[in-house]
C-alpha cells in the first residue's frame, strides 16, 4: 500500500519550474510538479514520494489529514492521538549496527 499526504502549493521556484514549495502540515517542502498542470497557489495535491499526483479538493485533503489522524503514528487506530515514544539507543539503532546511533546516546 502506498501513502499519499495532502499538501497546499504555498510559492512556486522560478528558478525551476517542476518544483512547489507545499504546506505539509505546516511545514514547507519543496515537491516536484511536474506531472501536473495549471497549478496555482493555493491549490491542494496529493503527494507520494515528494512527487504531486493529483490535485485534491479542500475537502479531500481535510479528510486524507483526518484519516491519517485517525489512524495514528504507528499505523494503529489503537494509538491514535497517542504521542510517538522517545527514541532509545535500542529503537535508534539500525539492525546492522552494532552501537547505537550517535544521536542516540545518553549525554552526559
Amino acid at each position: 500500500m502506498c501513502l499519499g499526504i495532502a499538501g497546499r502549493i504555498v510559492a512556486f521556484d522560478a528558478a525551476r519550474p517542476d518544483v512547489a514549495s507545499v504546506a505539509v502540515e505546516g511545514v514547507a517542502r519543496d515537491i516536484n510538479i511536474g506531472l501536473l498542470e495549471g497549478l496555482e497557489v493555493g491549490d491542494w495535491i496529493l503527494i507520494h514520494l515528494g512527487f504531486a499526483l493529483e490535485t485534491m479538493t479542500a475537502e479531500e485533503a481535510a479528510d486524507s489529514v483526518d484519516m491519517l489522524r485517525t489512524i495514528g503514528p504507528n499505523g494503529d487506530v489503537e494509538t491514535a492521538g497517542e504521542p510517538e515514544p522517545p527514541a532509545t539507543p535500542e529503537r535508534a539503532r539500525a539492525p546492522w549496527e552494532s552501537e547505537p546511533a550517535p544521536w542516540a546516546k545518553a549525554r552526559t
